[in-house]
Formats: C-alpha cells, structure tokens, sequence
C-alpha cells in the first residue's frame, strides 16, 4: 500500500475520512466544510505537507504535518486557526452550543491569542518574528494530525502512514521530527513508541514527543 501527495480534489475524501476517525473532535463537530478548510492549510501554506492513502474504497488514512525551519513561527494551532478563523467563527455562531466543546474549554488563552493576532496586525506581525531565547532551536517536522478509516484501523496502516512522514522530513533535510499527544491517548502513544517516537517535554494534559533521524 502506497501513500500519494494530496490535492485539493482530494479534501472531501480526506475530510470524511478525518470526521469518521475523529467523530468527537471540534473540527468533526463544525462540519465537513469546516474539515476541508483546515485541511487546506496543509496545501496552501509553504510550511504545511498532506499526503494520503487511498484503496478500493476511497481514502483509507491521511497525515498533515508543519515545517519548522525558523525560530519564532507560529506552532501548528495558531498557524490552523488563522487559517481557518472566518469559517470557525460562522461555524460557532450556527452551533454556539460548540462554543463548551472541551477543546475550546481547554484551549482558551490560545483563543484568546489568536483573536488578537486577528485583529492586530501591529501584534501580530511583532509575535511572527519574535525568537525564544530560551533554549537552541532544532528545525524539526511536525506531525499535526495522523487518521485511519475505523474499517480500516488495526491493518497497519497507521505504521505505514508515520514510515511516510518520517521518509518525507528525511528528503528534506530534517533531523528531527515532533507532535503532541493527550496523555489519556494510550493507545496513541503505544503507537508511537512502538514506531521509536521517545517522550520529550510532559504538560499536564499532553505528552510532547520525538524522533531523531539518521
């Protein structure tokens, strides 16, 4: 089974395939218009990659990540709500009830953040170029989002899918690659080990993980 390069004639089967194998999550609950705007992040912006599995049947899984040559650029959550907020905004006003969604509960100084980022453009353009001196920047490759089918789950695929990426981060130079996980993600972060993803920073809600490339 091969992964292929995404493009946008590929955002509705991939965005089915995200809502069906996260139907819980924020971005599934905003709707499928919503899914394919944020998908098109990975497409439209010179940092963003989207690759994707395809049988049969469709899409069977997909991987997006985020390149992270420079210090000082935005992390893939604000670079993701930047990009989708007009449409997140519409979206919230014809489902409020969303507005209790435990990812915007849990989230709400990075909201808070990025509704100033929107509308100061003074600050905004000062916070893109500001560096963190607080410890010597590695570029890395983010994985952002990796997702299989539920038909689909327990084949591989998802190996097959991390394999991938991490090929892609090594043809272009990276010596690193990163991601965050919820720590109650069990299931997720065996994966991951397993693929030889260590644990690096530990927060309260998240584990931030990595591998170093040969």
């Amino acid at each position: 089974m091969k992964t292929v390069d995404s493009s946008h004639k590929d955002l509705q089967a991939i965005a089915k395939c995200h809502r069906s194998a996260f139907p819980e999550s924020l971005s599934s609950k905003l709707g499928l218009s919503y899914c394919r705007k944020m998908l098109s992040f990975y497409l439209e912006n010179e940092r963003g990659i989207l690759f994707h599995m395809e049988g049969n049947d469709g899409v069977l899984g997909y991987c997006g990540g985020i390149r992270n040559r420079h210090p000082g650029q935005h992390g893939s959550a604000t670079s993701m709500t930047q990009h989708t907020f007009r449409l997140l905004v519409i979206n919230l006003l014809f489902r409020p009830w969303l507005i209790f969604h435990h990812e915007i509960l849990a989230n709400f100084p990075l909201i808070i953040k990025n509704i100033k980022l929107r509308f100061n453009t003074a600050n905004r353009s000062k916070s893109q170029t500001r560096v963190s001196p607080v410890k010597e920047f590695i570029p890395s490759m983010g994985l952002v989002v990796i997702g299989v089918s539920p038909k689909h789950q327990g084949k591989g695929y998802g190996s097959l899918l991390l394999k991938d990426f991490e090929e892609r981060a090594s043809k272009e130079k990276f010596t690193r690659i990163h991601l965050s996980v919820k720590r109650n993600n069990s299931q997720a972060i065996a994966a991951y080990k397993k693929n030889g993803w260590l644990i690096g920073k530990e927060e309260h809600t998240e584990l931030h993980m990595f591998k170093n490339l040969d």
